[in-house]
């Protein structure tokens, strides 16, 4: 589920080392975060680049395509462009 409001701007059913995920660019005080949700199952996120979407909507289901040993999300963090600890920024941003 998206972290917050936002808008999609990749989406990719592939085989990488990511296998499916979807990226959300969000604006939050002033800030660009985009969040990014790997290894879904194929073909479980509705969402296309351009759309826009809400805290909370559905991305997708949690799977293992890429790189991967077991179904898991992989969640990443990026703050104006440094990666950050999705754990520690949620509990410092999330309400």
């Amino acid at each position: 589920y998206a972290i917050a409001d936002g808008v999609v701007i990749e989406h990719v059913d592939g085989f990488g080392s990511w296998g499916n995920y979807v990226r959300i660019e969000h604006r939050i005080a002033g800030r660009v975060v985009i969040s990014s949700y790997a290894h879904m199952q194929t073909g479980s996120s509705p969402l296309v680049v351009g759309e826009t979407i809400g805290v909370g909507e559905f991305v997708g289901l949690v799977g293992a395509t890429g790189q991967v040993t077991a179904p898991h999300l992989h969640l990443e963090i990026e703050d104006n462009g440094v990666r950050m600890d999705p754990f520690v920024w949620l509990t410092e941003h999330a309400g």
